[in-house]
């Protein structure tokens, strides 16, 4: 079973019971069209990969 991350978070922040739940996305600084579709998909954090490693312990 391939894991989908965009189809799965529009399908988190498409129901009212799951709305709420946080959702971040991680991707390479230069993965612009990346970046515009987790936005599109309704990610509440866009954040290049190398903040993310930093930011991980807070994030949680």
């Amino acid at each position: 079973m391939k894991l989908e991350p965009l189809k799965l978070t529009q399908k988190i922040k498409s129901s009212s019971d799951t709305l709420a739940i946080p959702t971040i996305a991680f991707l390479s600084h230069i993965q612009a069209d990346l970046y515009a579709a987790a936005k599109a998909a309704g990610c509440d954090i866009i954040m290049p990969r190398s903040e993310f490693v930093k930011e991980l312990e807070n994030l949680l």
